[in-house]
């Protein structure tokens, strides 16, 4: 058992998000077949306009956002879990004050 408080590990230094953090919790090895990213994107955050090959999940744990699937934005709030298929373009963006704060699973 290894047990470390996530304000430790290192951030990504590069991202494709704009005023995010995002630290890796989890990553693929050949045991671990998912990979789990912390996110925390300030106000006025946001992804761009993507899509990945692999399915993954989002969990909001702070924080407001919209999801935006490049017709139409999706309220996003805290406890909501969005699935998102692979190759399915998504955009996400922090609305409100706060930091929007949500863990990312994805599945390989």
């Amino acid at each position: 058992m290894n047990i470390c408080n996530y304000n430790c590990l290192p951030e990504k230094t590069q991202t494709c998000c704009v005023k995010t953090k995002v630290i890796k919790l989890i990553q693929k090895t050949n045991f671990a077949k998912s990979e789990v990213d912390l996110f925390e994107m300030q106000p006025t955050g946001y992804s761009p306009l993507h899509s990945h090959k692999r399915q993954h999940t989002i969990l909001v744990l702070e924080g407001e956002g919209i999801i935006f699937d490049g017709e139409k934005n999706t309220p996003i709030h805290v406890d909501d879990v969005v699935y998102i298929i692979a190759n399915e373009q998504h955009q996400l963006k922090t609305i409100g004050k706060k930091p929007l704060k949500f863990l990312c699973v994805t599945y390989h």
